[in-house]
Parts: structure tokens; C-alpha cells; sequence
């Protein structure tokens, strides 16, 4: 009986690991192939035809899994190591700028700007040119990997990341002395990226003043023991009269806040980043960390703490009067930012508010100030951008809509 119901476990764990269950995403994946055989399998670029070109591993038997697990695993070390050779005219610019991520990148760059690199070289630029030679790579080679990139609907910002990743790349090799250069100069110089992709015409969603008061009652909400339905909802309310990113506002302390002076400085940011062995590796699951600085040097600012503001302070502090943490759940643990956004959603569900998210509070703090009438720098410094030209771009449209009230403003003479 008992071996029956070890055999029908095989089975079942054979089924949910049979092929074409797991997709490859740059990190490689195993599967069961009946009756006996296991296989690792990892992208490697593509081929000339266009076509997936993949680097795969199998074995027979009880220990299949654990050795094709090893084996991807030493593949994948040893892929991010790059020797000069003899053939060193054969190397691909998949296998040059792993390396140069590994070796140049990797220990130098914070967790989440290390994983944006990283995702940007395993979803973008391997699969795409990865297999070409890294010495014949040429300027067309790169446009055309942008131009696609472009129609496929990536944002300005991610075009610039594939460029500015290609072009570290192909700098650090010019760097080394000349008997160890692989090429004699860099494709990526003339690459264009459309100046429309810069221009941000696309309405903003702001939350009317009527969405705001359903937002607060159901903020306000309690269950029948008098117990808050939403501990930390308060937060919101925070944000919504400080314009944080929501980071900023989960980095946020107790101890930091100036309730004499009614201010806070902000300096740091919570990320979400992989998980990694000693060697740099991926490995499953995420971590929460704290990053001293936050997402521009523009972004270390005072921030004025209003009435409302303060209000939200002292009610989040009043759920967890010992805690260090000024968002946190119910077991004074910080909260994630998936759960600060999970938590946000319901509340919008429970307000029947759609097309809005945690940024829609920023965005509506922003429009609040335009509306009194301060002016745009007093706004980008507000909210931490690095320049006045992306408060300008991001709001055009409130800027306009306040520019022509003020004219309207003016008597008829």
C-alpha cells in the first residue's frame, strides 16, 4: 500500500515537471522526459534564422534531476567567466557581456539596479544579438535591435538601458591594452532613439476630490470588534499629502520624523531584489532591503509634513506604539511594497475606482499643488525629480490646464 502510494507521488511530481511545463527565462529550466530521463535546458542567443539557439543537459535515472540541476548550475558559473584564447575572435557578445556583468558590474552595483541590468541583458540583448560575434557587431546591428525594441512598445527608458549596457560593454574592452582588445571601436555611437518616445502625451489619472472621500471611509472602516479593517491604511493618506514614492514612504521610521518642526527627510528607499548565491547567481525567492539613497540625488529632500500628514502619522504610529517601522503590519513587521500595493487595490475595489494604482496618489498630490498655483519647481523639488524637464513632461497637461485658467483670469480692458 504504501509503495503504491510512493509510486503514484513519482508520478504525479514526473506529470507537473513534464516538458514544455517551465519556460526558460534566462536562468534555464528542468524537466522530466518519461520513462527516466531528466533535462536542463538554457538560452543561449538566437540563431541566424531567428530561432532559439539553447544549451541543454540530460541524464538517466534516480539522480537525473540532481545532476543536471549541477550541471546547468556549473554552466552557468563557468559562462560568466571569459578567458582570452586563441578563438577569442569567436566569442559572442551573449558570452562577452555576461562576463563583463560578472566581472565588472555584478559587485560594484546595488541589488536592484544589478537585477535591472541583469534583466536587461537576459531579456533584451541575448536573445536578440546574442549569438553574433562580439568583433562583428555593427551599428546596424544595434539599431535594429532598438528600432524592434521600440515597435514592441518599450518605454524610452528601457531603450536607453539596452544601449547604455552595449555601449559599457564594448568601452571596457576598448579600455584594456591594445593586445587584448577583442574590437577597435564601439557600435552603439551612432545608435538614435526616437525623441518621441520621450514625450509623455498620455492623460494622467488623478483621483477626483469625490474618490478621495471614499478612499478615506474605507480607510476608516472597522470590523465589529472595533479592530481597524485596514492597520496601515493610513498610509495612503500619508502619500497622498506628501506626493513618497512608494518606496520612500515604506523606508520611513519612526524615529526619523520631525513632529517639533512637522517635517521628514528622505534619503532612503525599500527595494525588492533577487536572490543570489556567493557567486552572484540567481536563486528562487526575493529580498526585502533597505537602500541608502533613494532613486535620484534630487530624491534626498525635506518633505513638509501637513496637517493631514501628521494626522496619518499619529494613526500609524498608534497601531504599533513600540515598533521602529511607520508602515507596518499587524505583527510590527515593515510592509512589502506587493503588499502595500495588494492592500491598495482592494481598497480601490472596495470604492468601485478602476484604472488607478499606489502612483495615482502622487500624481493626484502633484495635481493639488498645481492647482494652487505653485510653481513648477517648487513641484519637481517637491517630489524629488532630477529635473524640472520631467515634471514638466510627466504634468504637461495640468501645466497647460493652469496656464489657461490664469490667462482666462485676466479682466476684459
Amino acid at each position: 500500500m504504501n509503495k503504491d502510494v510512493k509510486n503514484t507521488n513519482v508520478d504525479n511530481k514526473r506529470k507537473t515537471n513534464d516538458i514544455g511545463t517551465r519556460k526558460d527565462n534566462g536562468d534555464g529550466c528542468i524537466y522530466f522526459v518519461p520513462p527516466n530521463k531528466w533535462v536542463a535546458k538554457i538560452q543561449i542567443g538566437k540563431q541566424e534564422n531567428g530561432k532559439p539557439k539553447f544549451k541543454q543537459f540530460s541524464a538517466i535515472g534516480d539522480k537525473g534531476e540532481d545532476i543536471v540541476k549541477r550541471k546547468l548550475k556549473e554552466f552557468k558559473k563557468e559562462r560568466g567567466k571569459y578567458v582570452l584564447s586563441n578563438e577569442s575572435d569567436k566569442t559572442t557578445l551573449g558570452e562577452y557581456i555576461t562576463h563583463w556583468f560578472k566581472t565588472y558590474q555584478s559587485k560594484n552595483l546595488k541589488g536592484s539596479s544589478k537585477d535591472r541590468l541583469e534583466s536587461t541583458i537576459i531579456n533584451h540583448i541575448i536573445p536578440e544579438i546574442g549569438y553574433l560575434q562580439f568583433n562583428s557587431v555593427t551599428q546596424d546591428n544595434i539599431q535594429s535591435l532598438i528600432n524592434k525594441k521600440d515597435k514592441e512598445g518599450l518605454s524610452a527608458s528601457s531603450l536607453k538601458k539596452i544601449k547604455l549596457a552595449i555601449s559599457a560593454c564594448y568601452k571596457q574592452n576598448l579600455s584594456q591594452p591594445p593586445s587584448q582588445r577583442l574590437v577597435d571601436y564601439n557600435p552603439t555611437i551612432s545608435t538614435i532613439i526616437s525623441k518621441e518616445k520621450n514625450i509623455k502625451t498620455k492623460m494622467l489619472r488623478i483621483f477626483t476630490e469625490e474618490e478621495i472621500i471614499r478612499i478615506k471611509n474605507i480607510i476608516d472602516s472597522k470590523y465589529k470588534n472595533g479592530k481597524d479593517v485596514y492597520p496601515y491604511g493610513y498610509a495612503y493618506i500619508l502619500t497622498l499629502n506628501t506626493g513618497l514614492r512608494l518606496g520612500e514612504a515604506l523606508a520611513l521610521q519612526t524615529s526619523e520624523i520631525d513632529l517639533i518642526n512637522k517635517k521628514v527627510y528622505i534619503d532612503k528607499n525599500v527595494v525588492v531584489i533577487k536572490n543570489r548565491d556567493e557567486d552572484g547567481d540567481i536563486k528562487k525567492g526575493y529580498n526585502l532591503q533597505i537602500q541608502n539613497g533613494v532613486k535620484t540625488y534630487s530624491g534626498q529632500r525635506w518633505i513638509t509634513l501637513n496637517n493631514n500628514a501628521l494626522f496619518a502619522v499619529d494613526k500609524l504610529k498608534s497601531h504599533h506604539a513600540n515598533g521602529d517601522f511607520l508602515i507596518a503590519n499587524k505583527y510590527g513587521d515593515r510592509v512589502t511594497p506587493q503588499a502595500f500595493s495588494r492592500t491598495f487595490s482592494n481598497i480601490l475595489e472596495e470604492a468601485k475606482i478602476s484604472n488607478c494604482s499606489v502612483h495615482t496618489l502622487r500624481h493626484t498630490f502633484a495635481s493639488l499643488l498645481f492647482k494652487q498655483g505653485v510653481d513648477v519647481k517648487i513641484v519637481s523639488r517637491i517630489l524629488g525629480h532630477s529635473s524640472v524637464k520631467i515634471t514638466y513632461d510627466i504634468y504637461i497637461h495640468l501645466i497647460e490646464e493652469q496656464q489657461q485658467s490664469a490667462v482666462n483670469l485676466i479682466p476684459n480692458l
